[in-house]
This record gives structure tokens, C-alpha cells and sequence, in this order.
């Protein structure tokens, strides 16, 4: 993909995300509105974060080293 396409992208992303991540806040706000609806007034409303997919404690993102292994094991070499 050229640099430009990319750049395009990337653009597109800052202005209207999509993915994972705004999957991920979709999710929490349904869940939180529904869980609102059917808490006791007596408890503190829940937000959107409260539901949402976290990155576990301790764990740490991947080296580019181990992305990179487990990416070659689904690489195909062609010849050019």
C-alpha cells in the first residue's frame, strides 16, 4: 500500500474511528444504559467504561520481535 493511501487512512480514522476500539464503546454504552435502567436508585449510575474490554493488568503489548514471528508463520514468499 503506498504511503499516500495510508496517509489517507489514517486521516479518515482521526475523523471517524472505526474497529475494535469503537466496537468496544458501542458495547459499553448499551450495556451501561441497560444496567442503568435496572439499578436501584440507591447506586451510583454506571458509564460506558465500566463495560468495556480492558487490557489485562501486567500484561504488556507485544515486541515487534514476537509480532513479527507470529506474522511470518502466516507469510507466503512469492517470487518477484
Amino acid at each position: 500500500m503506498p504511503s499516500s493511501i495510508f496517509s489517507e487512512y489514517m486521516e479518515y480514522y482521526a475523523m471517524s474511528p472505526f474497529g475494535s476500539q469503537r466496537d468496544n464503546v458501542h458495547a459499553g454504552l448499551i450495556a451501561a444504559t441497560i444496567a442503568n435502567v435496572n439499578r436501584n436508585k440507591s447506586q451510583q449510575p454506571f458509564s460506558a467504561d465500566d463495560f468495556m474490554l480492558k487490557q489485562r493488568p501486567g500484561k504488556t503489548q507485544d515486541t515487534h520481535a514476537e509480532l513479527f514471528s507470529v506474522l511470518s508463520r502466516y507469510a507466503v514468499k512469492k517470487d518477484v
